[in-house]
C-alpha cells in the first residue's frame, strides 16, 4: 500500500490568484499537516488540512491529504472517501490523487475498482512510475494466469524505465518464473549480475 503526501499546490497559479498572506497561511497549514502525518498525529493533520481546504477550497491537494489523514485513522474510511472524491473531482487527471483513491478502494476491498482507475491513469500517462508499480502489485495479488501476465507487462515497462532498479528487476524475475518464462527470467538475472559490483 502506498504512503505518500501530495506536497505541491497544483492550481494556485493557473486556477486562481491568492494574496501573499493567504499563500503564507496555505503553506503553513500544508507544512504542519505533512509534519503531523509523518509523526502519525492524524487528528492534528486533519485539523491542518481542514484549514487548508477552507483557505483554498479550489485546491485539490488539500482534500487529497485530508483524505489520506482520515485513511490512516481507525474507522475513518467514509470520511476519507468524501475528501478523496472532492480532490478527484477537482483534478480528475492527477495521477497522485488517483493513486490515493485507488489505495482507498483497496482498503475497502475493491481491488477491481482500484485497477480500473489506475489503468485509466496509465492510458493518459503511460510512464508514470508509481501507477505502473501499483498496477503490477495489484495484478500480482490476484494470482490468476491473466493477472500475472498483466503484472509482468507493467513490471517490464518499469524495468525499461528503471533499468538499474534492482527491486523492479527482482520482482519482474519472480513474475517471469510464475509465468514459466525461464529464458526471460535468465535474461534479467544476467542484467542483475551486470549491475551488481
Amino acid at each position: 500500500i502506498l504512503f505518500f503526501i501530495l506536497l505541491f499546490f497544483s492550481g494556485c497559479s493557473d486556477s486562481y490568484q491568492v494574496d501573499p498572506l493567504t499563500f503564507k497561511k496555505m503553506v503553513s497549514a500544508r507544512n504542519f499537516g505533512i509534519a503531523y502525518l509523518e509523526e502519525e498525529r492524524y487528528s492534528d493533520a486533519v485539523k491542518e488540512f481542514e484549514k487548508l481546504t477552507q483557505i483554498a477550497p479550489e485546491e485539490p491537494n488539500g482534500y487529497a491529504n485530508l483524505g489520506l489523514a482520515y485513511m490512516r485513522m481507525n474507522n475513518q474510511l467514509r470520511e476519507s472517501e468524501i475528501h478523496l472524491q472532492n480532490a478527484f473531482n477537482l483534478a480528475p487527471e492527477n495521477p497522485d490523487i488517483r493513486l490515493l483513491l485507488a489505495e482507498f478502494y483497496q482498503l475497502s476491498g475493491n481491488d477491481e475498482k482500484a485497477i480500473n482507475l489506475l489503468e485509466e491513469s496509465v492510458n493518459n500517462l503511460p510512464n508514470h512510475i508509481q501507477t505502473l508499480y501499483e498496477l503490477a502489485q495489484l495484478h500480482a495479488k490476484i494470482q490468476n494466469s491473466g493477472s500475472i501476465i498483466k503484472a509482468e507487462k507493467y513490471m517490464r515497462i518499469l524495468a525499461e524505465l528503471l533499468p538499474s532498479n534492482l527491486v523492479v528487476i527482482f520482482k519482474l524475475v519472480e513474475l517471469l518464473l510464475q509465468n514459466q518464462d525461464y529464458n526471460g527470467a535468465l535474461y534479467y538475472l544476467e542484467k542483475i549480475n551486470q549491475t551488481l559490483p
